[in-house]
């Protein structure tokens, strides 16, 4: 019995020796993948330490649990993603090893990031004031001035109203703000009447049962609405006749009014109701465009209320999904930025942290879901620089090739006199004014430069004849190597006559809509002579613009200023009787065809787009070319010395629909470290 009893104490002394060679060999194997990620500095190196230490200690969960978090830190520290995924897999799969799961917790919003998401894109840039469904599927939007409905998912646009039907003129009225109810079900809009008092109406979301619940005659203007959490009112912002503005709850049942707050309408800016319907989140200052707006807290019942913000420009953008923080936008560092604030209970709790550095100005929001998704469009810059092949006689064109290198070709086009080369006014990101160069590509390669002329913003390019240097704004010289500029004519437009040894211009009184006169002026001798023209009439200026034909024999001009009725005439560059080609809407001289037997124009509304066309010399028939231009004004184009060939460039502004996904690690993040 002895002789057993030793046995089995052997054996246990045998196996806890083991097991604690095992632990001692899990620290050795710990504590060397820590010294490689905090003294060594090599984090990919204890990455794959921490997971070999997982895989071969999987059953000993307090130090698999230690090393995937020391394996977490890592990632996070790269700026990895994989940071986020293996804490919230320790917080799921590890409960019973807290001190794991507290660390894990503490560390997953580090390492939140947000999501920037485009999910529309084309709009008008009248689309400001549609709205984002609580669930995120839907998104409601002005259609031709009535209500559409946008399915994210399937990216189907559908009417829901047809209060216009169709005629804008007879009936010049239409949607402006509009929310979807909390249950999904209906949808409040106001629809706005240019001469009759407003109204706010509520409809199905699948457009039955549309009714009117608020019409006021001391009213003039609805904007922006919101569901009470019961569905039993709505929040609208109302303004009066006399200009005040109005915060009132409308019953969806009797239809009346109850009015919460009244101020000057030009100091109330937006407005946000709490996910429980407790309180309202208004911005205010001294006026519509005042830097010192302020965010205010009323309780719904209008009991009470408290100033959220310093006022250091803030705007109110909308309230998270639990009601516990607030998102709003502020220059108070310089830039628009993205910031949040807790409160509880109507109050401010704690300072406020960022949440999105320059945020941009252009930004509206559409709401916030239920999952912390920020609905909001923005203004997006599409720009375009094409060669086109063109058939003159027929119009037909055909694209050869892209040039705009990922620019965004705006302004200005043109050819080098060799036909080798191009150049356009372009710019990168969103400010245009301040970012303006020129680029210059060769046709064949696509190889080139960029040329900043100094602190000129271009509007327009020409090559100088030898190719050395550019004609910027028709009366600036920049030299195509150094972007040195200097004053070339003191002119409102100006031309290169045929002999490329004088320029023709134009000057104006400092009105620039009277007494415009012509002159000729050769470069090298820095003599003038006046062209003689008919006299002018009405005060109005000699030329909308001119070109001269590359064969120096005509000028075609468009003269006066009508907008409504524009010609497009001929003369002698020397002066003499002139004819009438063509009249129309909107015209403008872009240049002649290398032969000197088409003047090419463009025609158009600003709200249709533009068209280029061309028209004989000798007069007939205009022929439209089938350029695809995307509704857009011409901004530059160009003629190639061959003939056959055209540059195309522009840029367009066009709303987009976003989203920002991933907001609630990152907002509990940033107001964790700014307590």
């Amino acid at each position: 019995m002895r002789t057993l009893t030793a046995a089995v104490v052997t054996v246990a002394l045998l196996a806890t020796s083991a097991i604690g060679q095992q632990r001692r060999q899990q620290d050795i194997d710990l504590q060397a993948a820590i010294r490689t990620e905090t003294v060594d500095g090599d984090l990919n190196a204890a990455i794959k330490q921490y997971r070999a230490i997982v895989e071969r200690y999987a059953q000993d969960r307090p130090v698999a649990a230690q090393a995937l978090v020391r394996m977490a830190d890592s990632y996070r520290k790269l700026g990895n993603p994989e940071a986020r995924t293996i804490y919230e897999h320790v917080v799921r799969e590890f409960a019973d090893q807290k001190d794991a799961v507290a660390e894990a917790r503490a560390n997953v919003g580090a390492t939140a990031t947000l999501a920037r998401r485009r999910l529309w894109s084309g709009l008008n840039l009248m689309f400001v004031n549609g709205a984002a469904s609580p669930d995120g599927r839907f998104i409601t939007a002005n259609i031709d001035g009535d209500l559409g409905v946008r399915d994210v998912v399937t990216g189907i646009t559908r009417q829901v109203t047809n209060s216009r039907k169709g005629d804008q003129v007879k009936n010049p009225a239409y949607v402006s703000y509009s929310r979807i109810s909390p249950d999904g079900k209906r949808i409040a809009f106001a629809w706005n009447p240019r001469v009759s008092e407003p109204e706010l109406r509520i409809i199905g979301i699948d457009g039955s049962k549309e009714e009117t619940i608020y019409r006021n005659p001391e009213s003039d203007w609805i904007g922006d609405v919101d569901w009470a959490l019961d569905g039993r009112e709505v929040l609208a912002k109302v303004r009066t006749r006399n200009s005040t503005g109005q915060i009132a709850w409308i019953s969806v049942g009797d239809k009346t009014a109850r009015i919460l707050k009244t101020l000057p309408w030009t100091s109330l800016g937006r407005m946000a109701l709490s996910p429980d319907s407790r309180h309202i989140a208004y911005d205010a200052g001294p006026d519509a465009g005042s830097k010192n707006r302020t965010i205010f807290v009323l309780a719904s019942d209008g009991s009470k209320e408290t100033a959220l913000t310093a006022g250091l420009g803030e705007t109110v953008v909308g309230w998270m999904p639990d009601g516990k923080a607030l998102l709003f936008a502020t220059n108070r560092r310089g830039s628009r930025e993205l910031w949040a604030i807790r409160v509880v209970d109507g109050k401010p709790a704690g300072a406020p942290g960022v949440i999105q550095e320059e945020w941009g100005g252009t930004f509206e929001p559409l709401g916030i879901t239920k999952n912390g998704s920020l609905f909001y469009t923005q203004i997006g810059v599409a720009g375009f620089a094409n060669v086109w092949s063109v058939d003159w006689n027929t119009g037909s064109v055909s694209a050869i090739k892209d040039v705009s290198d990922g620019l965004i070709p705006d302004m200005g086009a043109a050819w080098s006199p060799d036909g080798r080369n191009l150049a356009f006014i372009a710019h990168r990101g969103s400010n245009l004014l301040t970012n303006r160069f020129i680029a210059i590509r060769s046709i064949d390669t696509g190889e080139g430069r960029d040329l900043v002329p100094g602190d000129l913003i271009a509007t327009s390019v020409k090559w100088f004849p030898d190719g050395n240097s550019f004609l910027v704004n028709l009366v600036y010289t920049v030299d195509a190597k150094t972007g040195n500029v200097r004053k070339f004519l003191d002119a409102y437009q100006s031309e290169w006559m045929p002999d490329r040894k004088s320029v023709m211009y134009e000057t104006r009184d400092r009105t620039g809509r009277a007494n415009a006169r012509l002159f000729i002026r050769e470069l090298e001798s820095g003599t003038d002579r006046e062209v003689p023209v008919v006299a002018q009439t009405d005060a109005r200026p000699l030329f909308i613009n001119f070109a001269l034909s590359p064969d120096g024999q005509h000028l075609a001009f468009i003269p006066g200023y009508s907008p409504h009725m524009m010609t497009v005439s001929v003369m002698p560059p020397n002066g003499g009787p002139s004819r009438q080609l063509l009249s129309g809407d909107r015209l403008l001289i872009i240049g002649w065809t290398p032969d000197s037997r088409r003047i090419v124009y463009s025609k158009g509304e600003v709200v249709t787009g533009e068209e280029v066309w061309s028209v004989p010399l000798e007069g007939g028939e205009p022929v439209r070319l089938q350029l695809q231009l995307n509704g857009d004004r011409t901004k530059g184009f160009s003629i190639h010395p061959d003939g056959r060939r055209i540059l195309y460039t522009g840029s367009r502004q066009e709303r987009e629909v976003w989203t920002l996904e991933n907001l609630i690690p990152v907002v509990q993040n940033a107001l964790r470290i700014a307590k």
